[in-house]
């Protein structure tokens, strides 16, 4: 009878210990703030600043609608993405293979590589799908910047960003820290087996709400609605115009769902290394778009990214040329020894004396201007003349002045180019 007693004040000792536990956690929940919250799931996704990653993404997209081309032809509402990024403290380098699956095999789409290095952004492109020209599919194009483009890769959904912490460019924790509401749901809940924090809100960007993994702090779901006036900051507010389309048709409202996220441990770290997103948008006419996807990563958290080749651009045959993304029309590149130089030096330097012959030509207008509406000053002869000589003396120098200034301005743009395709 006292053994019993016994286990009755133990089984209710526990049982008291649970609550107080329970309890314990919750109120340390609530007493966690959104940005505090925010900061905990940027920490977490920082586990991939320093890694490698294959990735696997698979697409299926469905249209409808009166006024919409029917996209039914084989291949074009699939499509798959097999590509290899690399991350290392701010520089990243992605390649990517595309095919369309089909009755037959998968046909090649396109295949490039993109990677900022530090310094310098590269870009390498060669478009194959079947409705292209022959000569065209065996042409390689490539672009140069001294911008990141950072803002763009994470916005292609493509290479399975949501599993590194963004939809269309737009991180998690940058959502819930700049929005205009945010609020923590008063109850964990449960996501199968996985205990979650919730987080709601609002921002320009639309309505959301996060599952947080307890353990991890990654997002193992979210939820984006928007509507008119609402949008990211890599793309343009909704209502957006839709293409292909018969006629004019726009979004106006769309829905973006991140779910069945697997969260495992690599090298002794939580990682993301499967997930879904659907993305469902409704069109002004009444018709609509939905495409579904799920990607796969095998993540490497210790890669040698000498041995594997990374941050090295490849598949640029000699002697292309290279467009450059910045505001320099008059400076050109080609693909020279395994890295861009500035090509046809002759033509900067003539696009440099252009540039002064205009600055001398519109000089001389502007003193022939002043000298024909100049006024004679009354009482004296041979005056008008001796004035509008110094006159036109003072704009000269003026013109002189200025056209030394833009053939400086233009000498450092190359040089500062010309140094940092050396760095």
């Amino acid at each position: 009878m006292r053994f019993v007693q016994t286990s009755r004040v133990y089984s209710l000792l526990w049982v008291f210990l649970f609550l107080v536990a329970v309890v314990d956690g919750q109120s340390r929940l609530m007493a966690e703030t959104p940005i505090e919250i925010s900061e905990k799931i940027r920490t977490a996704y920082a586990v991939f600043n320093s890694s490698s990653i294959e990735s696997e993404f698979k697409a299926e997209g469905r249209w409808w609608g009166s006024d919409l081309r029917e996209k039914e032809e084989e291949g074009e509402n699939r499509l798959i993405f097999r590509s290899r990024l690399f991350f290392d403290d701010g520089r990243y380098d992605v390649s990517t293979v595309s095919t369309a699956p089909t009755d037959k095999g998968e046909t090649p789409r396109l295949q490039g590589r993109r990677m900022w290095d530090g310094k310098t952004y590269l870009a390498r492109d060669q478009m194959m799908w079947t409705s292209l020209p022959e000569e065209l599919k065996t042409r390689i194009s490539a672009a140069i910047s001294i911008k990141s483009q950072k803002e763009y890769f994470y916005s292609d959904w493509t290479k399975g960003n949501f599993l590194l912490g963004y939809i269309r460019g737009d991180s998690f924790a940058d959502m819930i820290k700049n929005a205009n509401t945010a609020r923590i749901r008063d109850a964990a809940a449960m996501l199968g087996d996985h205990t979650c924090v919730v987080i709601e809100g609002n921002s320009s960007i639309g309505e959301f709400t996060f599952w947080m993994d307890r353990q991890s702090w990654l997002v193992r779901k979210a939820v984006i609605s928007q509507k008119q006036g609402d949008g990211f900051h890599t793309d343009n507010k909704l209502p957006l115009q839709i293409f292909p389309t018969s006629g004019e048709d726009f979004i106006e409202k769309r829905e973006i769902v991140m779910d069945d996220v697997k969260i495992e441990q690599v090298g002794g770290k939580w990682v993301k290394t499967s997930g879904r997103q659907t993305e469902t948008s409704q069109f002004r006419s009444g018709g609509g778009h939905r495409a579904v996807a799920t990607v796969q990563f095998r993540v490497d958290l210790n890669p040698d990214f000498a041995a594997l080749g990374a941050f090295v651009m490849d598949g640029i045959p000699e002697g292309t040329q290279v467009v450059s993304l910045d505001f320099a029309p008059h400076i050109r590149y080609i693909w020279s020894n395994g890295k861009p130089i500035i090509d046809h030096t002759e033509d900067v330097i003539r696009a440099i004396d252009d540039a002064i012959a205009e600055a001398k030509l519109r000089s001389a207008k502007a003193t022939t201007s002043s000298n024909s509406n100049e006024p004679a000053p009354s009482g004296t002869t041979g005056q008008p003349k001796s004035v509008a000589v110094q006159r036109g003396s003072l704009f000269w120098k003026w013109g002189v002045g200025l056209v030394a200034i833009i053939a400086a301005v233009v000498i450092v743009l190359v040089w500062h180019s010309w140094r940092r395709v050396r760095a």
